[in-house]
């Protein structure tokens, strides 16, 4: 069984080694919140919390600031 965040943690992981990620971020962790994030956004999306707009925006905030490497 493969656990959805490792796939997650390998991308960021390959990202940090060629420079596309700000600096001294935890892959593993910064993984799991994605994961975390994108299940517990889709059950607001599904109970009408929340707008598909709105996670995507929610989401998008986030892969921006793992993947803005410093110049």
């Amino acid at each position: 069984m493969v656990v959805a965040d490792e796939p997650v943690a390998c991308f960021i992981a390959t990202a940090q080694e060629s420079g596309q990620t700000a600096p001294g971020l935890d892959a593993q962790r910064e993984a799991d919140l994605l994961v975390a994030a994108a299940v517990g956004l889709g059950g607001d999306v599904l109970h009408g919390r929340r707008t598909l707009d709105d996670v995507r925006g929610i989401l998008d905030y986030h892969l921006t600031k793992i993947f803005s490497p410093a110049f």
